[in-house]
C-alpha cells in the first residue's frame, strides 16, 4: 500500500469522522444558547437573575466534578463480562456509527485495507489511557448538560430541557459508554498478552 493511498485513506477518516463531531458541537450550541437566553444576553426579561447566575455556576461546577471521580471508577474488573454487558444492551449498533466507527472503518478500507485506527500511531497502553479521558470528558459534559436540562426544567422552558437533554444523552452518555467498551476490549488484548492494533 503507497503511502498516497495510506494518507488519502486518512484524509478521508478525518472527513467522516467529522459528521459525528458535528452532533457533539450541535447538542453545546443548543446548550450554549439557552444559557445565553436565561443569563440576558439573548433576553430582556430574566426572572431572578441571581438564582440564574448560581445555577450557571452550579452547572459548571457539576461538569468539573468529573475530576473527582476515583480512578478505580475507570478500571474494568472483568474484560469478558463487561465486553458481554455493553453487546447485551446493544452498543455494536453504536458503534457502527460513532466516531471511528465499524461504517467510517469499512468505507476508509476500501482504499485501504490495511486500516486500523490509531494502529501505527499509538500502543494499546497509550489508547487505554485515551478512552479513560475521552470518556473523563464526556462525563464532564454529561453533568454539566443534566445540570442545565435541570435547570431549564425548574423554570418551564420544556423545550429547551428536551433538547438539552436528548441531546446529552446522544452527545455525551452513549459515547461515554462506548469508551468503556473499548477499554474493556483492549483490557482483554493486553491481558492476553497480545500487541496488535484495536480494529
Amino acid at each position: 500500500m503507497s503511502e498516497t493511498r495510506r494518507a488519502e485513506a486518512e484524509r478521508l477518516a478525518r472527513r467522516l469522522n467529522s459528521y459525528f463531531h458535528a452532533l457533539f458541537g450541535g447538542w453545546l450550541g443548543i446548550t450554549t444558547v439557552f444559557w445565553l437566553q436565561l443569563c440576558g444576553p439573548l433576553r430582556d426579561d430574566v426572572p431572578q437573575p441571581l438564582p440564574v447566575l448560581a445555577w450557571f455556576v452550579g452547572s459548571v461546577a457539576a461538569g468539573f466534578s468529573c475530576y473527582l471521580l476515583p480512578s478505580k471508577y475507570y478500571a474494568i474488573g472483568k474484560p469478558d463480562r463487561t465486553i458481554r454487558f455493553y453487546k447485551s444492551i446493544g452498543i455494536l449498533g453504536l458503534r457502527r456509527w460513532i466516531t471511528d466507527g465499524d461504517q467510517v472503518r469499512e468505507m476508509v478500507r476500501r482504499i485501504d485495507p490495511t486500516y486500523v485506527v490509531d494502529g501505527h500511531k499509538r500502543s494499546m497502553a497509550e489508547r487505554l489511557a485515551l478512552t479513560r479521558n475521552i470518556e473523563r470528558a464526556h462525563f464532564g459534559f454529561l453533568f454539566f448538560g443534566i445540570a442545565s436540562g435541570t435547570c431549564a426544567a425548574m423554570y418551564g422552558w420544556w423545550g429547551w430541557a428536551s433538547a438539552i437533554t436528548i441531546g446529552n444523552v446522544a452527545a455525551n452518555l452513549l459515547p461515554a459508554m462506548l469508551q468503556r467498551y473499548t477499554r474493556a476490549r483492549i483490557s482483554r488484548i493486553l491481558s492476553r498478552g497480545a500487541s496488535t492494533a484495536v480494529p
